[in-house]
């Protein structure tokens, strides 16, 4: 167990192994360092992650390289777990936060250090049953469904909103210019995830056939641009680099998909958007954003068809409704960069 550091100066590690987590951290890291706060970040090299830790100017130390298969995601946690050890034990951290890294949690035990918990899924069950027990506080919006235990304490507001609220985040037009869009004109972002994440088991899996369908009824109303992990059907790719998704998003007039993070992002910037999936009515954060009118959520990508189809017929119509419905939503919710922040200070007893 290495000794805190003695210092007034206190040092935080973010754990960062998905893109979506480098979006979730990025405001509060930023926010902890002007406060005085060392930051020090263990990344993994997935997807898109090193990219955009490079576009933020943020440093990091190189963590794992994604596995695959049972041996290779077995082989990649015990990396992740002596990497992360290291770099506690180096930096004297006095806190780890992550979006429920099992290794976080048990290097963290291991060392001596807290490790605070930011989840927003109620998926992902064989990861929660490690990183629970050994997390000092597990944080979720009142959205979410699954209890936590005893460690969980709910806040109002969505990961999304960490970087997405207007104060966070203002969508650049030139986007529109990069896109080959003319002003006006409807366009629409397509999402296909991998569903090769290790809670993406069971039935449900979206099919080449399905894609392609979806893609070619779309088209028939507005431009599309697929952003796609892996194979997609023939269209127009967004080709843009990885932190100017959001810009996209925020102008088009319809994101659907059967990517739930992308979905969720386009309905806080008022974006109207269809989550098309099995996980449709499961998940509370979804199910949330649908009560309020901000998303539609439906079990596959053909009942996403319809979906679509509606919002197009008047696209302008549609976002002008989100609009009101998103400044409900900003009024509801709290500043969840700032609450991180908060979190992480109070976990390292500088609260």
């Amino acid at each position: 167990m290495s000794a805190r550091r003695e210092s007034d100066v206190k040092t935080a590690m973010f754990d960062i192994g998905h893109p979506a987590h480098v979006h979730l951290f990025r405001h509060p890291i930023r926010i902890l360092e002007e406060r005085g706060w060392r930051v020090v970040v263990l990344a993994r090299d997935k997807d898109v992650v090193l990219e955009l830790l490079k576009a933020y100017g943020i440093s990091h130390a190189a963590g794992s390289v994604a596995g695959s298969g049972a041996l290779g995601l077995a082989g990649e946690f015990s990396e992740w777990v002596s990497k992360a050890r290291r770099l506690i034990r180096a930096e004297k951290v006095d806190v780890v936060a992550s979006v429920g890294s099992p290794a976080a949690a048990v290097a963290a035990k291991l060392e001596g250090a807290p490790h605070i918990a930011f989840n927003d899924t109620e998926t992902a069950r064989a990861q929660r049953a490690v990183y629970a027990p050994l997390s000092t506080r597990i944080y979720v919006p009142e959205a979410l469904s699954a209890d936590y235990g005893p460690k969980m304490e709910r806040y109002k507001g969505l990961h999304d909103l960490s970087y997405l609220r207007p104060e966070r985040f203002q969508p650049d037009s030139g986007v529109l210019k990069e896109l080959g869009v003319d002003s006006g004109e409807p366009y629409a972002v397509v999402r296909f995830v991998s569903w090769s994440a290790s809670h993406d088991v069971g039935p449900g899996k979206t099919t080449a056939s399905d894609r392609k369908e979806l893609v070619d009824a779309v088209s028939a109303k507005a431009r599309v641009f697929i952003s796609a992990e892996g194979e997609a059907p023939e269209g127009t790719r967004l080709a843009l680099p990885a932190e100017r998704l959001h810009d996209a998003l925020a102008y088009a007039s319809l994101v659907v998909g059967d990517g739930a993070t992308t979905a969720t992002e386009a309905a806080v910037l008022g974006t109207p958007s269809v989550f098309a999936s099995r996980f449709a009515g499961s998940l509370g954060c979804l199910e949330y954003l649908g009560k309020r009118g901000l998303l539609r959520c439906v079990p596959d990508l053909r009942a996403g068809i319809d979906a679509a189809l509606e919002t197009l017929d008047d696209p302008a119509a549609a976002r002008a409704a989100m609009a009101e419905r998103r400044r409900m939503l900003l009024e509801d919710t709290i500043d969840v960069a700032a609450f991180i922040a908060d979190k992480c200070a109070e976990a390292a007893g500088t609260a």
